[in-house]
């Protein structure tokens, strides 16, 4: 998604130092990777959505099952009455309509993740247990949007059918 709004991972490497990272789990549905600015970034190169604010010293990026997502959000990255980008508080008829949105990609037969994000503080006092580290990083997140992808088709699937039909 990053590649086709042109942001390469290469370049980004050279603005953000990946810190730690929370690999997704079947449990869990997301994964958290945890970066600083890198120490050769300046400011005002780093602010790719400014609306967000993101002036910590890390910053945890989760991306995972919207659902499971949503309930860790506390507020939501949206379109204002002016078109500019604001954040407005993740109540219940939001997530309700992002939720919405969900399921009607579903529909098409599309893959949704989430992506949000949450200023962090320094990383080096997380607890060693993957689970409780994970809590900790991944409350009062900020969805920032839903990506939605279809999945190539696999090899063999028109041929599987038409045996069925045939069958």
């Amino acid at each position: 998604v990053a590649a086709k709004l042109g942001i390469w991972g290469t370049d980004l490497e050279k603005y953000y130092e990946r810190v730690t990272e929370i690999p997704f789990s079947s449990s869990r549905k997301m994964m958290v990777c945890v970066t600083e600015p890198a120490k050769n970034a300046e400011k005002n190169e780093l602010a790719l959505i400014p609306e967000l604010e993101l002036d910590a010293p890390r910053v945890a990026h989760v991306k995972g099952a919207p659902n499971y997502i949503l309930n860790k959000c506390s507020t939501i990255l949206m379109d204002g009455p002016d078109g500019k980008p604001m954040l407005a508080p993740a109540d219940e008829a939001l997530k309700k309509s992002v939720l919405d949105k969900v399921d009607e990609l579903s529909k098409q037969a599309l893959r949704d993740l989430a992506i949000a994000v949450r200023p962090t503080q320094d990383t080096s006092e997380l607890p060693e247990d993957v689970d409780q580290k994970f809590n900790l990083l991944v409350k009062d997140l900020v969805l920032i949007g839903l990506v939605a992808s279809i999945d190539p088709e696999r090899g063999g699937v028109k041929q599987a059918v038409q045996d069925a039909r045939n069958a």
